[in-house]
């Protein structure tokens, strides 16, 4: 298997800062958790001014891995992705999205996520639920 070298790509969809189609997420780091406040742009929206449901799941995904990233500092995919949908996303409304880790098994490398996703009233819109698999750091190295 080839090795790859992590590194930063800022036209990714979900937090490149110069893809000018894309979500453009910010995280912070906040008791444990990561936290992201945003936008949904009027180009996601799936039903006239609703957020689609694949931009929801991204979302999730993205806060989740984001997550797992910053607790171990290694390449991380998504394998497995389970999503709740809760109540309709309004389109350029702010939300916020919190994500963590549920536990983590060191011996196959694997790690369980959840993220929830808050209107600006804090009421809950939609949960995600994922199963990571972390590489080691001789994969990219």
């Amino acid at each position: 298997m080839k090795n790859i070298k992590l590194e930063r790509n800022d036209y990714a969809f979900a937090s490149g800062l110069k893809n000018e189609h894309g979500l453009k997420m910010v995280f912070d780091e906040v008791n444990g958790e990561i936290v992201s406040k945003l936008k949904i742009k009027k180009h996601m929206e799936g039903w006239k001014n609703i957020t689609h449901g694949g931009i929801i799941s991204t979302i999730l995904d993205e806060a989740m891995g984001r997550r797992v990233l910053t607790k171990f500092q290694r390449l991380s995919l998504t394998k497995e992705l389970t999503i709740k949908f809760v109540r309709t996303i309004p389109i350029e409304e702010e939300i916020t999205v919190k994500a963590k880790i549920k536990s983590e098994n060191k011996e196959t490398n694997k790690v369980k996520t959840e993220a929830i996703i808050y209107d600006k009233q804090e009421k809950i819109c939609a949960k995600g639920y994922a199963t990571f698999k972390v590489f080691p750091e001789t994969f990219y190295t």
